[in-house]
């Protein structure tokens, strides 16, 4: 059962030592706030009774406020409760009160959508993002959870397809969006489990294909002719480095700094799974690291000039969207480099990754060993990941037997 008090939040204190007052509303051991829009000194306050002291000269009206708004409270608990047959959530109750309505959709997924922001959570918040945007140009401003059907799921797989060019992986990760923020509107009891449309709609994953390159176009990569220290000659120092490091990714290239590499290995811990990775340096990728020992050496310094030396990042928002934005710049510079090379596959930046997978297990590498070199945290990620590589081998060896 949900309950409400009345209380006075000191940190939103004013400078002319007024405190507002706010209901505090609570549901299932989670609570939240709603102003109330009245400010009194803490003299004049009844913490007992949650009511504003007669000493007061507004008090009647303060307090006639006070008792209408838990008035409202209850009477949209209840109302929630008989739609969801369920408890609601604090929030639920209070966006009712608000003058929200419960089954709205958009304004839901935007609060899921700036949350993430608010939380630093940078890469999330890019993949949802245009979801809701394409979401909300296929259906409109005005969409209520009960209008989202399996019917109206299938028709906008199809304006994916059509409008958008996606491919079947792409409108699959679209769709999951949807279905994660739907799931957490049932998790916080703003709609009900019956009110899921993904109960009743089975999504389709299409057959992921890996882009690689032979060693041979690794060799291409490595003898083409490219002006030293020019923007595409570091670009395919970072590519290789990659490469022959069991393929880092980008994240962790533009990171990396001169105290993770110790007596002849590579150790960092990865960003993406906070794995740690502990990698014997090749030959190869100490010839490259050469290039590089005239810049500054210190522990912290980062090895390679892709992000500005002297830039501080105060967030991981701020960093990730930096390192985003030369992800960009350095894919286009591979793409430079495929055409000087004579090489046609669309390269980017994580195809170091899966060229090292691939020619690992070309080479007999053992899956432990394949596993622990990508940082992989079980063997069944790994096997996963090599399936369209074992794939691609097995249609090669047909093609050649018959």
């Amino acid at each position: 059962m949900a309950t409400f008090h009345f209380t006075l939040r000191k940190p939103k204190a004013r400078k002319t030592g007024e405190i507002p007052i706010y209901l505090r509303i609570t549901a299932n051991r989670k609570y939240c706030y709603l102003s109330t829009g009245i400010q009194i000194v803490e003299s004049r306050w009844n913490p007992d009774k949650e009511r504003v002291r007669k000493s007061s000269q507004s008090h009647k009206a303060y307090n006639s406020k006070l008792e209408s708004l838990l008035v409202k409270a209850r009477e949209a608990a209840l109302t929630l409760q008989n739609e969801l047959n369920d408890e609601p959530s604090a929030k639920a109750i209070k966006r009712v009160m608000q003058g929200e309505s419960q089954g709205k959709f958009f304004p839901y997924a935007f609060e899921y959508r700036d949350e993430l922001d608010k939380r630093d959570k940078y890469w999330q918040y890019r993949q949802v993002k245009p979801v809701i945007d394409k979401f909300r140009a296929f259906t409109g401003e005005y969409l209520t959870f009960k209008d989202i059907t399996p019917a109206l799921l299938r028709r906008f797989e199809s304006y994916l397809a059509i409008e958008h060019d996606n491919n079947q992986n792409t409108i699959y990760k679209n769709l999951s969006v949807l279905r994660r923020i739907i799931r957490q509107a049932v998790n916080e009891r703003i709609i009900g489990v019956q009110d899921n449309p993904f109960h009743q709609y089975e999504m389709t994953k299409g057959k992921a294909k890996k882009e690689k390159l032979s060693i041979e176009e690794i060799q291409k990569i490595e003898n083409t002719e490219l002006e030293q220290d020019s923007r595409l000659w570091h670009t395919r120092n970072y590519f290789l480095f990659s490469f022959y490091c069991a393929g880092i990714r980008f994240t962790d290239m533009c990171t990396l700094q001169w105290k993770h590499i110790q007596d002849n290995r590579l150790k960092y811990r990865m960003s993406k799974t906070d794995q740690p990775k502990n990698i014997k340096l090749l030959s190869q990728a100490k010839a490259i690291l050469q290039h590089y020992e005239h810049r500054d050496t210190g522990p912290e310094a980062r090895i390679f000039p892709i992000l500005p030396d002297n830039q501080i990042y105060k967030t991981d928002t701020a960093l990730q969207k930096a390192i985003d934005s030369r992800n960009t710049t350095i894919n286009n510079h591979l793409k430079n480099i495929a055409r000087k090379a004579d090489i046609e596959t669309n390269i980017t930046f994580h195809i170091a990754r899966h060229s090292f997978a691939d020619y690992a297990r070309q080479k007999g590498m053992s899956l432990y060993d394949l596993s622990k070199a990508l940082g992989h945290s079980s063997l069944s990620i790994t096997e996963a990941y090599l399936k369209s590589f074992d794939e691609e081998s097995l249609d090669s060896a047909m093609d050649d037997l018959f």
